[in-house]
């Protein structure tokens, strides 16, 4: 009997590739295949619904596309959690970075916006391809699909290497979102109350506050936060617009026309920072009832965000200049509309971070053995891990210094350099061939993820070593700490 064959758009560009159907399996098991099930009765067919929906006749790769169930995360909830997790950080402080940069740094937050979101689908068709053709793979690595990845494209060294960046990528990223709480909350106090409590004392009480709503489980158990984090985000660019409106400066000062090298490798890392999603969003589709849905998930999250962002840039560029503070909250007149604003703004932090260090969790309880479920052994390396970012903020107490490090050195190579090289390889594994096309954009992808890591990283090792003179760590003196970090971030940039 002829072998069977079927189509797969999802290899071919939704031209229909022919690969034989026997080859499913062949990598990962040895044994022969089963007989084949007896015909079904006749009925009416259905065709794919989607580009990522292809007809299967095995009930094991079923079980793994379709998986989420009626637990699984609705669409839009899914895009809800992608808001909350990209959160309000650029809000405060992307109008900051791309005015200090001119001109040029709206053409380069377009491009490396388009780019992330090419290469987030590119991670969510990688895994989608994995589950088609290796799903027992998918289900051993699905509470941490992205090292999984990296196996399935070059090996087990690769992904132990690929998971220990991860980790501190995912650690390094939750430093800003604690630093710009911690100093919202400082300003919030001493505006309506005239308490001046140093942001370094903050860090501890918010850690403390924060700690036991981190040890609930995975995105499908924080549906509130999930939902509240994406609201979060409208809410808090309406209430920026008004203030740069209705508080406009007394003079204009016209931003730089021509951008240094310095201005654009930060500009750089705050936007690659900023929008970095990467290292978590495969936990969102492991959680999806429609997996498939993911990438549709994330352009709607992406555009919307990019709206909004762009118009609050756009407002601060023509109206403030270069008077723009890196924090933009900072450059706003004290009132009732900036007080709601940075408390909106420090809870929508502190929820972003929940949604986003989730997935160090799920990673570091996969290595040490640690049962899916609430436990003490939750508890306690949860908490362990909030001591450490706590330690650590205390060490590098600058948020304008931490973001750009974050976003030059840990983040890049999750957005630029391991999403194409993945799918290439991946895509290559799967179906014998790969297109010229997807060769030459992921090369030119991967450089230009080189290059900004580079410059970004070389500036913010400069700006370390200057703040190190600067501003001494929290637990030395906090007071020094939060006079001298208010007036660098005040002033550096400008």
């Amino acid at each position: 009997m002829a072998s069977r064959e079927e189509k797969l758009p999802l290899l071919g560009r939704g031209k229909g590739l022919i690969t034989p159907a026997k080859s499913r399996f062949s990598e990962t098991s040895t044994t022969p295949p089963p007989p084949p099930p007896p015909p079904a009765a006749a009925g009416p067919s259905h065709a794919p619904a989607t580009l990522f929906q292809t007809p299967e006749a095995s009930p094991i790769l079923q079980k793994q596309v379709n998986q989420g169930g009626p637990g699984g995360i609705s669409l839009g909830r899914a895009v809800c959690y992608v808001l909350g997790v990209l959160g309000v950080l650029p809000i405060v402080s992307l109008p900051g970075a791309l005015v200090y940069c001119g001109w040029l740094g709206f053409v380069m937050f377009v491009v490396l916006v388009v780019v992330e979101v090419y290469t987030a689908v590119l991670l969510a068709r990688s895994w989608l391809i994995l589950e088609l053709f290796w799903p027992r793979e998918a289900h051993l690595h699905h509470r941490h699909p992205y090292p999984g990845l990296a196996e399935k494209a070059g090996g087990v060294v690769l992904r132990k290497i690929v998971s220990g960046l991860l980790n501190i990528a995912i650690f390094g990223a939750a430093i800003p979102f604690m630093l710009l709480a911690s100093e919202t909350m400082q300003q919030l106090v001493v505006s309506t109350t005239g308490w001046d409590l140093s942001f370094c004392y903050w860090l501890l009480v918010l850690t403390v506050a924060l700690t036991p709503l981190l040890w609930f489980g995975t995105p499908k158990d924080l549906g509130v936060v999930t939902w509240v984090g994406g609201v979060s985000v409208v809410v808090v660019t309406g209430l920026t617009l008004a203030s740069l409106f209705l508080d406009p400066p007394s003079s204009y000062k016209p931003p730089p026309e021509v951008p240094t090298w310095t201005s654009a490798a930060y500009c750089f890392g705050v936007i690659a920072f900023q929008f970095d999603i990467h290292p978590v969003i495969l936990t969102v589709q492991m959680d999806m009832k429609q997996r498939h849905q993911l990438p549709l998930a994330l352009i709607i999250s992406f555009t919307v965000c990019g709206v909004l962002f762009l118009v609050v840039t756009g407002a601060s560029f023509a109206l403030y200049g270069s008077a723009v503070k890196a924090n933009i909250l900072n450059s706003f007149d004290h009132g009732p509309l900036l007080y709601v604003n940075m408390a909106i703004v420090c809870v929508q932090m502190l929820l972003c971070l929940v949604l986003g260090i989730n997935a160090l969790f799920q990673n570091l309880e996969n290595c040490l053995n640690i049962p899916d479920e609430f436990g003490w052994r939750r508890v306690l390396l949860r908490t362990g891990v909030m001591a450490l970012l706590l330690f650590m903020c205390e060490s590098i107490p600058h948020f304008g210094v931490a973001i750009e490090l974050v976003g030059g050195l840990l983040v890049t190579p999750f957005i630029f350099i391991f999403p194409p090289a993945f799918h290439i390889s991946i895509k290559h594994k799967a179906c014998g061939r790969i297109d010229v096309r997807d060769l030459v954009l992921a090369a030119n992808i991967i450089i230009m993820g080189i290059v900004g890591c580079i410059a970004a990283t070389s500036q913010s090792l400069i700006q370390v070593a200057q703040l190190s003179h600067f501003a001494p760590p929290c637990y030395i003196n906090a007071t020094a700490v939060s006079i001298a970090a208010r007036e660098y971030q005040v002033n550096h940039y400008r």
